[in-house]
């Protein structure tokens, strides 16, 4: 089995496991204070998995460059937009519609990949990402416990456009945070990822706390 496909299904546990206690954080703070939350509390985690992969591997340390800083910037900007247009969500009643459509994030990821990084996807690829997004929406839609129609006549509301801004915001940060690590040109992709979540991660904590 492919290393990735494991890292894909433990990262989508743990996403759903971090929009749970996001949501509960929305109840005793605002969504700017709850998406602080997750990056102030996340960096130092980073830091001390990156230094025991440094310690644990002969691979080059990664050095950024001004590539890497400016797809880093952009990409922690999208994704800090990108998880308050989501935590506010939860403040709205019919959320779940804006949630569902948060869901788009695959699809819009792909097609950020193909403008930005020049990706080729397959018939084969496009159609699997395709069929999983509409799994995830009918999945959403049965759980939200909407009527198509609902679902349908909600795409002028707020937090329709919220959620598919969220998705997006989502998009964009995924595909900078991909050429930001292909950037360092390190032959250790995961030490290459470490390094690169552990930068993304301060420049999101310092901009917040500015």
């Amino acid at each position: 089995m492919p290393l990735w496909i494991p890292i894909t299904i433990a990262a989508a546990f743990l996403q759903n496991v971090r929009s749970m206690l996001q949501k509960q954080l929305t109840g005793e703070m605002s969504a700017l204070g709850a998406t602080y939350v997750r990056f102030a509390y996340g960096l130092p985690v980073a830091l001390l998995y990156l230094l025991g992969l440094t310690a644990l591997t002969d691979a080059p340390r990664p050095e950024a460059n001004l590539l890497f800083l400016v797809y880093a910037v952009i990409g922690g900007t999208a994704q800090i937009y990108g998880t308050v247009l989501l935590v506010a969500l939860f403040a709205y009643r019919n959320f779940a519609v804006g949630t569902t459509y948060s869901k788009t994030e695959t699809i819009q990821t792909a097609l950020f990949g193909i403008i930005v990084l020049g990706d080729h996807l397959s018939l084969g690829a496009f159609a699997a990402i395709l069929i999983s997004l509409a799994g995830v929406l009918v999945i959403s839609i049965a759980q939200a416990k909407l009527t198509l129609t609902a679902f349908w006549r909600s795409l002028g509301e707020r937090p329709t456009l919220m959620g598919i801004g969220s998705g997006a915001c989502y998009g964009v940060a995924a595909v900078c945070y991909r050429a930001a690590s292909l950037s360092l040109n390190q032959p250790n992709f995961i030490l290459s990822a470490a390094y690169t979540l552990a930068v993304i991660l301060a420049i999101q904590t310092a901009m917040m706390t500015v």
